[in-house]
């Protein structure tokens, strides 16, 4: 679940007031002010996208460029620490610091979701694997199934067990 909205590469946070009930959020990114509201969270998108159509609308009639132009410049604060690791690194990589922190910042947005993707393959090899898996077993004779568990895994489990109390001793 995501209160973050995106749109022809703008996005938006929504945010929720209690006491009057409202949804409202503000495109980000922009030098403008440009919000959006709804009392319907199912309608909340669709003025996220008016909102944005709008802006490009004003920005075109005004012959204005639409985007916050970013120079390419900002302050952070971090711990000392993080500070002394990050520059002896850029040391260490023949590097500046500024250099130094430009790559991380690209090594973090490049690998940002990483977990996610992951997931999302694993579960479809699964799902392919279990499928082959269903579709082999559907195809087994069960008499020589038997045969095949009596004499290899016999081996791998203590005796004298139910199947589901067998102890894998291999």
């Amino acid at each position: 679940m995501s209160n973050i909205l995106e749109y022809k590469g703008y996005c938006a946070k929504v945010e929720y007031i209690i006491e009057d009930e409202i949804l409202f959020g503000k495109i980000e990114g922009i030098g403008d002010l440009v919000t959006f509201q709804s009392n319907k969270a199912s309608e909340i998108k669709n003025e996220f996208i008016k909102a944005v159509e709008d802006y490009l609308i004003l920005c075109d009639e005004l012959g204005k460029e639409p985007n916050k132009s970013y120079k390419g410049t900002f302050n952070i604060r971090i711990k000392p620490e993080l500070h002394r690791k990050i520059s002896l690194q850029a040391v260490k990589n023949n590097n500046s610091l500024n250099n130094e922190i430009e790559k991380a910042i690209e090594f973090y947005l490049l690998n940002s979701g990483f977990e996610i993707k992951f997931a999302e393959k694993f579960s479809d090899l699964y799902t392919q694997l279990l499928k082959q898996a269903t579709s082999m077993w559907d195809n087994v004779n069960p008499s020589k199934l038997e045969n095949y568990t009596n004499s290899v895994f016999s081996k791998c489990f203590i005796s004298n067990k139910t199947y589901k109390e067998r102890v894998f001793k291999c």
